[in-house]
């Protein structure tokens, strides 16, 4: 009996070994839907790990079989299995950059991110009419709110996240700027504030030009003049 255990334990060392010495990373990918087992099999697939027997135990042991996340992650045939299954089980997947162009509308950023096979062009759309994500004003599009930025994102990055990051990051980028806390005092709503960000941006991408241009348009606001400038 004693043997037999120390056979075992002789296998699953042997297994536990890292694949090779090469260290070229490569991506793996876990797809929605993927069991352990699954997993174990492609990455011997792969060869990437010498057993999927003894991938899936190690899993096991440590308790992550249920923590499996869905995404591409780099690894390589000279990292350790327990290495591997730590990965994969972080969540720290490949990411992607796009950036979103200023002025660019939904259906344009919605086009892009398809483009980018980052997000399916149709779902991206619906979860711009999602008005929990902008519940400062009662408005039925998220058009003009989703920030113009170099963003970064994994393949399988759900869409309502994708979306709420952007309102999220034009949020922090708007309502920290001078210009926006002096509107709010002289009474304008939020949805004006917005729309004078949204025309600011899309006069100059330039830092140092935003305070001037937010002078003219404030001081046109405060004579009730009209702001002058094509947003198209």
């Amino acid at each position: 009996m004693a043997l037999v255990w120390i056979i075992v334990g002789l296998l699953y060392f042997q297994a536990s070994r890292p694949m090779s010495d090469n260290t070229e990373l490569q991506v793996f990918e876990v797809v929605p839907g993927m069991t352990l087992k699954r997993v174990s099999q492609e990455l011997s697939r792969q060869n990437l790990i010498r057993s999927a027997s003894a991938f899936q135990a190690i899993a096991l042991i440590q308790d992550k079989q249920k923590l499996i996340m869905v995404g591409e992650y780099n690894v390589s045939p000279s990292m350790l299995p327990i290495d591997i299954l730590q990965r994969i089980t972080s969540g720290k997947t490949v990411l992607y950059p796009v950036t979103i162009p200023e002025g660019y509308r939904i259906t344009e950023i919605a086009d892009l991110m398809e483009k980018h096979n980052l997000a399916d062009k149709d779902i991206f759309l619906q979860q711009t009419k999602n008005m929990e994500l902008i519940t400062e004003v009662p408005v039925d599009s998220l058009e003009g709110y989703l920030f113009p930025e170099t963003y970064h994102f994994g393949k399988f990055t759900p869409e309502a996240t994708i979306v709420k990051k952007m309102v999220e990051t034009f949020k922090e980028k708007v309502l920290k700027q001078e210009f926006l806390k002096r509107a709010k005092e002289m009474g304008f709503s939020y949805h004006e504030i917005i729309t004078l960000a949204s025309l600011i941006e899309k006069e100059t991408g330039k830092d140092s030009e935003r305070k001037q241009i937010s002078s003219v348009f404030h001081n046109r606001l405060k004579k009730n003049m009209r702001l002058q400038t094509d947003p198209t």
